[in-house]
């Protein structure tokens, strides 16, 4: 009867702290992919190119129809919170390292579907691809 009632005051506690992670955005499907992966997205849509680099790097050469969040700055999260997190998204930086580093904010802000390009747009060049100013 003792265990019954202990029982009874923690499972309470459980189920609210499962609660609060699924709605930290556990459920974000993130997929790597890339830069020959990433074009045959774009090619077959309907995917939103998300470039995180600063505006500067953006300037100088950009995926065509790209929209550029710089992840360095200070209202990086607010400014992914105003877009449709239903929306599936390829995501990159220039090497990786910052969008890979952005995956926690996509999850946190409970968006669904995120492509990630692994070596961001180095890999693209790499791959001969083209960019747009």
């Amino acid at each position: 009867m003792k265990y019954f009632f202990v029982a009874l005051f923690i499972l309470p506690f459980v189920f609210v702290s499962c609660n609060s992670n699924a709605q930290a955005g556990v459920d974000t499907k993130v997929v790597n992919v890339s830069a020959k992966q990433a074009k045959s997205l774009i090619e077959k849509g309907p995917v939103q190119i998300l470039d995180i680099r600063t505006p500067g790097e953006f300037a100088q050469g950009h995926i065509a129809g790209a929209i550029n969040i710089n992840f360095n700055s200070p209202n990086f999260e607010q400014e992914l919170s105003k877009l449709d997190k239903n929306k599936e998204y390829l995501v990159h930086c220039r090497s990786g390292h910052r969008s890979g580093n952005a995956l926690r904010t996509f999850k946190k802000l409970g968006f669904k579907h995120i492509d990630h390009m692994n070596h961001g747009i180095i890999d693209w060049n790499n791959a001969g691809y083209p960019l747009t100013r």
